[in-house]
């Protein structure tokens, strides 16, 4: 008879250790927040990718995201068939109140699991360092159906920092409407002289290599150069995205630069010198010729504009 009892209280103690193992949550897991950039400029989109380390157990979960000043919160949601991979009787993210809930689960893992993504914009006005902060604590007042049950997560929102820096004015260029020639409209950049396609990191507030898209360029008949040539007049700059689209197209503009070598020299000085009216060739100029020769940006082509490219060949020989 007392074997019989000692029996029943080990089964007993048995069935409680069970019923606890899967009713309650791990002791601790981590938790991360990703952003796929760690620098970007005002208005620049982010998106974070949330996700929990290795979990023994885990049967309920909840968090609310908190969204610093300097970010606006764009959107997000659960990724697809989370609720399945958590054998999970609700697992969802509301955007409105931008928690994340885990209820009735019996989910164990040995490595990471995504449970959502998130996108937020980087406000106008906002510089430096922005972490991504979270409510864990089940006496804040959100779906306090799901009971946390004692569970530890671990989070380090130092994963979670983007910094927001200044924005950039592109060093090399600036752009002007679009000018017509021949019944064509033509978008127009003027460069200074560091036209090489390495240095175009930005075009019209563009981030070309955060956003993976790629620079060509083109010489007047057609041949594509090199990243570190010099980009001239009358090249062809097309900015491409990664499904090789042409998302961007322009001429391009060197004050004085007759040749298209990318360079003022006293052979195009001396050319825009013999002709202020019509090109070496006798044609009459166009608006974009024009452009080029126009040293001080009045219309119009004098012996002014010669002179003072001819002082600047000068000092660029």
């Amino acid at each position: 008879m007392y074997c019989k009892k000692i029996m029943f209280v080990v089964m007993l103690l048995l069935f409680i250790i069970l019923i606890h193992t899967k009713t309650y949550a791990s002791d601790s897991f981590n938790l991360s927040i990703v952003p796929n950039i760690d620098k970007v400029n005002p208005g620049d989109e982010i998106t974070y990718t949330v996700k929990i380390g290795a979990v023994h157990n885990l049967a309920g979960f909840k968090f609310k995201l908190v969204i610093p000043e300097g970010l606006s919160f764009v959107g997000g949601q659960e990724v697809s068939n989370i609720k399945t991979t958590l054998n999970a009787v609700k697992a969802e993210f509301t955007e409105t109140t931008k928690v994340f809930v885990i209820g009735s689960s019996n989910y164990t893992s040995n490595s990471e699991t995504v449970l959502m993504t998130f996108k937020c914009l980087a406000n106008e006005n906002a510089i430096g360092k922005q972490y991504i902060s979270l409510i864990i604590n089940e006496d804040d007042v959100f779906d306090t159906s799901i009971e946390m049950n004692n569970i530890i997560v671990n989070y380090y929102k130092d994963n979670s920092l983007v910094e927001v820096c200044e924005k950039e004015e592109n060093p090399i260029y600036t752009t002007i409407d679009t000018i017509t020639v021949n019944n064509v409209e033509n978008e127009i950049m003027i460069f200074d002289t560091e036209n090489t396609i390495a240095n175009m990191l930005i075009v019209d507030n563009f981030p070309i290599i955060d956003k993976n898209y790629t620079i060509k360029v083109f010489d007047e008949e057609g041949t594509e150069k090199s990243v570190s040539e010099k980009i001239g007049s009358k090249n062809i700059i097309k900015i491409i995205d990664p499904e090789e689209n042409v998302v961007y197209e322009y001429i391009s503009i060197l004050k004085g630069d007759i040749n298209g070598d990318g360079e003022l020299k006293l052979y195009d000085a001396f050319k825009i010198l013999i002709g202020t009216i019509v090109d070496e060739d006798g044609n009459t100029l166009d608006e974009i010729d024009i452009l080029i020769r126009d040293y001080n940006n009045d219309g119009l082509v004098k012996l002014f504009d010669a002179f003072k490219f001819l002082i600047q060949a000068i000092v660029n020989s």
